[in-house]
């Protein structure tokens, strides 16, 4: 049963921006140890000569950082093969091509690997097809993958411990002037909404689909 805008609208602004912004805020406190801007870099640069300040200043190394960054480069994906059919390997490596995702996945395995999760969304989309004629430009269905941080995206998972897929999820995506657009998802379809520069929040409309499921992992 698809929710009513009005009960949309107060799970959003009551309860699931508040736990997505509550989230952040964790994220921006492991950012700083990921960074050069936490308290073992802080104190290394107490020294009461200028001087030697100034030479630890310029030798600072983000190590977490940098593994982070090497332990996701060990997880790129470079292609995709088949060995009992090689023409399906190319069908396999399409969605994934097509969404730009050779050079996106880094940022996903960043996520993963920093924060402790990271998630890929899947959504029904379009792309088009010439036909043989080249007279007509058709289309086919296409799955939109967005690779996303728990820094956007709040996830409900289920209370079932054998449901595979969550119950919803919140997406946020920020906009000038401290506004917001959201996207609540869920089985039967995707919520809009927008909150204004002033902090109000409202329903622009409900998009629905034959998913079945709440497409993130």
């Amino acid at each position: 049963m698809v929710m009513s805008a009005s009960a949309v609208r107060d799970l959003v602004g009551d309860d699931l921006a508040v736990k997505l912004s509550t989230q952040r805020t964790r994220m921006d406190g492991w950012d700083k140890w990921l960074t050069g801007d936490n308290p073992v870099e802080r104190l290394a640069h107490q020294d009461p000569n200028a001087a030697t300040n100034q030479l630890a200043s310029l030798a600072r190394t983000p190590m977490l950082r940098q593994i982070v960054e090497q332990l996701a480069q060990q997880l790129v994906l470079g292609s995709v093969a088949s060995p009992s059919d090689p023409a399906a390997s190319s069908r396999l490596w399409a969605p994934w091509d097509a969404n730009g995702c050779p050079t996106r996945q880094s940022a996903l395995y960043e996520a993963m690997i920093g924060y402790g999760a990271a998630y890929a969304l899947a959504l029904p989309g379009e792309a088009p097809v010439p036909d043989l004629s080249a007279t007509l430009r058709l289309r086919e269905d296409r799955a939109l993958i967005r690779f996303l941080s728990p820094r956007n995206l709040l996830v409900i998972e289920s209370s079932d411990p054998f449901d595979e897929w969550p119950t919803m999820a919140l997406w946020e995506i920020p906009q000038a002037a401290n506004a917001s657009r959201y996207r609540l998802i869920e089985p039967e379809g995707q919520h809009f909404l927008g909150r204004d520069e002033a902090g109000k929040l409202e329903y622009a409309e409900f998009r629905p689909w034959r998913v079945g499921v709440t497409p993130v992992v």
